[in-house]
């Protein structure tokens, strides 16, 4: 930009306006081929807003209709949302230049915990004006702070008043947040809908409201899991669920107000972010679904040039991601019938592998050719069972144990199962636990659907190769000696903790998170010693899976109901905080990718027509181990300060006091002499202390939007319904470049 470039005149635009406009600016970009979107995040009274989410979506030219076959899938336009963080002096900067094509179609977006974006727009913005003039390397977005967080608050925010201590808080979460969120948006217009009535209900009354909302859930799991696994189910709660009913409706009754439209919240613990912390997501095509069941299920990082392998379970289809461009493309399962890909991790043989919730299935993929090779394990006496996860390593990777064995958890019998390497049939090890569903409906694990019956779900194996640690689905954890073929330890939990997938390190440590708990069990394998039990920083947060990080010794914690990734320190006890870009962020898996330091992870919403992302994500937490092992980035545009060179164009006092008349700002100020408010000389005065491009876009936003904060505790009044965004972008030029000689210092 040159100081003293012509203005262009304009009239007084009629709609919000993207960015700096013309009259902001004080002159005209030239280009914007390949550049860098840069900026600054600040809230209405101008000072920085650090550690705020800014979300660059790169959006196709055309809206296509999702492809049926994967040639298709794969020339289709896609969209890739890219997540950085502001500084402690609210600066922000994307990496990757963005060339000009893609800028036309792109918009841009700034969050934060207890404020909402308010200019230049509200929500979403288009990167470009609609004449396609604007620096992108010099943004400003306005944010202005509010106490009602509904917006941008997790799920979990509205169990945080709710005491950890009542022992039906984990029940709740473990049976609820199961399949969902509590209380997402949806349930919560759900919840106002019981009480549109002119007289407010009774506690009894929303008491049976509940309750017959419950009886709903249950059923509908039963035809969710019995539909798509292949089970009997009936639509009538068994004993278990019926016992739940009476004192989960009680504890939604009493805790949760009749209206959920307005909560507080915080994360807990600090934020492990920096500027340089990234968040790439990629939408994940939807050809149709084969059934209802969990879409999105997992993702990981594997191959060179690294790329994403999503689990689609609904579609029964396997996706490969070029993180770089977003394109994809869609791999058939080569077997006749459903199959249902369910969980997917990178092997020590150098593949992929895949576990299948049908048909008795493991799979891999080889990763030069995307070849998928599928094997049928059946047992010699034809038992039904279901693979959930691979026995993992303290690198997240499958492995065998000392006899060459590959072992798995079946959430089908509570057992485990192993197969050897030379194709040898499957041989199922039952857990010593009587099941309930053989109380129910005797030894067919196929005779019924229960919900509270003991599923062997996360399954690990220890360094000597010879021992497996396994965790139960609404059970507890434990150890299977795989010389003796025995069970050994059992380590019991709450009845409602609810453990899920858990991580060993190469000392052979255990983190196992307690999913209905909020909680992270410290076990040391080796010495059979229970370390300590933490705190998350959320108890409502519904950790579902942890993954060990070899490289900066450190956890990473993936929730189900908190919208965030959590980094648990064992050298100090400490969490940090991930936030995720958008709200209803439900993780099921976590993968850290070893010559990156990279997170994988991936939405997983159930059921699959539930509403909320679908997508793949790759986390760059943006700390010195991933600054190290990153590579760099030759195409990488400078980062810009924002600061822009200021203007010859000065306003007369006759041309601000005609400016004030024409826009009803008299009742309030005048150009020399304090009124309601400050005089536009202090303001003129102040604003003269920022960069001129700054200045404008925030006291635009004040001008629009109103609030305290600079001159006092008395409000500016909003005036959004009686200016454009264009209007008050040309008051706030007028007064920033008001004559420096009619300026009379900054104090009202």
């Amino acid at each position: 930009m040159q100081a003293g470039a012509k203005l262009r005149r304009r009239r007084p635009c009629n709609g919000t306006r993207w960015l700096v406009t013309m009259i902001a600016l004080g002159a005209v970009a030239t280009s914007t081929a390949r550049m860098t979107v840069s900026g600054l995040v600040l809230d209405i009274n101008g000072n920085p807003v650090p550690q705020a989410r800014v979300i660059l979506a790169r959006l196709p030219e055309v809206t296509a209709t999702a492809p049926a076959s994967a040639r298709d899938i794969a020339t289709a336009p896609v969209s890739v949302y890219t997540t950085v963080f502001s500084d402690q002096r609210g600066r922000f900067a994307f990496r990757e230049p963005l060339e000009e094509a893609a800028q036309r179609f792109a918009t841009l977006e700034a969050k934060a915990l207890g404020y909402r974006m308010v200019f230049p727009t509200q929500g979403p913005a288009p990167l470009l004006q609609a004449d396609g003039v604007s620096d992108i390397s010099n943004l400003v977005l306005v944010l202005q702070p509010q106490h009602n967080m509904a917006d941008t608050a997790p799920a979990s925010a509205w169990l945080r008043s709710i005491p950890d201590t009542d022992p039906q808080k984990a029940l709740v979460v473990r049976e609820c947040v199961a399949c969902h969120q509590i209380a997402h948006s949806d349930m919560r217009r759900f919840v106002s809908a019981m009480d549109d009535n002119p007289v407010s209900r009774s506690r009894e009354a929303r008491k049976f409201g509940w309750k017959q909302l419950l009886t709903y859930m249950y059923g509908t799991s039963h035809e969710y899991f019995g539909g798509a696994i292949g089970f009997q189910y009936s639509y009538q709660l068994d004993g278990r669920e019926a016992q739940y009913l009476e004192p989960v409706a009680e504890f939604l009754a009493t805790h949760l107000p009749e209206r959920l439209d307005y909560v507080e919240y915080d994360y807990g613990a600090p934020l492990a972010v920096t500027a340089d912390t990234q968040i790439r997501e990629y939408p994940v095509s939807r050809p149709g679904e084969k059934f209802n069941t969990v879409g999105i299920r997992e993702a990981i990082l594997a191959g060179s040039p690294l790329q994403l392998w999503v689990a689609d379970v609904a579609a029964d289809r396997i996706y490969r991601i070029d993180p770089d461009t977003g394109r994809q493309r869609a791999l058939s399962i080569p077997y006749p019938g459903a199959t249902g890909p369910h969980s997917i991790y990178r092997g020590h043989d150098g593949r992929i592998w895949v576990t299948y919730l049908f048909q008795q299935l493991h799979g891999t993929i080889d990763l030069n050719t995307d070849r998928i090779t599928i094997v049928q394990r059946k047992t010699t006496n034809n038992d039904y069972y279901i693979s959930h996860d691979f026995a993992t390593d303290w690198q997240g990777l499958v492995t065998t144990d000392s006899r060459g064995r590959l072992w798995f958890g079946d959430v089908a019998s509570n057992s485990l199962g192993a197969v050897g390497p030379a194709g040898e049939a499957a041989i199922l090890y039952p857990s010593p636990e009587k099941l309930l569903v053989q109380e129910h409906s005797g030894s067919d694990a196929r005779a019924g659907v229960h919900l509270d019956d003991l599923y062997m779900y996360g399954t690990v194996i220890t360094s000597d190769r010879k021992h497996i640690w396994y965790t139960q689905l609404n059970g507890r954890f434990g150890e299977f000696n795989t010389e003796t073929l025995q069970y050994e330890t059992v380590v019991n939990v709450p009845p409602a903790a609810g453990p899920r997938r858990l991580a060993i390190t190469e000392k052979d440590i255990l983190y196992v998170p307690l999913f209905g708990a909020g909680q992270l069990v410290e076990y040391d394998a080796r010495a059979h010693r229970q370390v300590a039990v933490y705190d998350l920083p959320d108890r409502g947060s519904a950790p579902y899976a942890v993954a060990w990080d070899p490289g900066r010794h450190v956890l990473w914690v993936a929730t189900s109901n908190a919208d965030a990734i959590y980094r648990f320190d064992p050298r100090d006890h400490a969490f940090a905080v991930i936030p995720l870009p958008r709200q209803r962020e439900y993780l099921r898996n976590l993968q850290v990718e070893s010559s990156t330091g990279l997170l994988a992870t991936s939405t997983a919403l159930l059921p699959a027509r539930a509403v909320g992302p679908r997508m793949a994500l790759i986390i760059d937490p943006g700390d010195d181990y991933s600054r190290q092992h990153r590579k760099a980035n030759p195409d990488r545009a400078p980062v810009h300060s924002g600061v822009v060179q200021p203007t010859t164009r000065h306003t007369t006092v006759a041309q601000l006091e005609e400016l004030m008349r024409a826009n009803q700002c008299v009742s309030c100020h005048a150009v020399s002499e304090a009124r309601i408010g400050p005089p536009l000389q202090a303001i003129a005065a102040r604003y003269a202390q920022r960069p001129r491009a700054v200045s404008i876009e925030t006291l635009a936003a004040k001008i629009l939007y109103g609030g305290a904060g600079n001159w006092g505790v008395f409000p500016m009044p909003a005036r959004e319904r009686l200016f454009s965004a264009g209007e008050a972008r040309a008051l706030a030029a007028a007064i920033v470049d008001l004559e420096p000689g009619s300026r009379r210092g900054t104090d009202p």
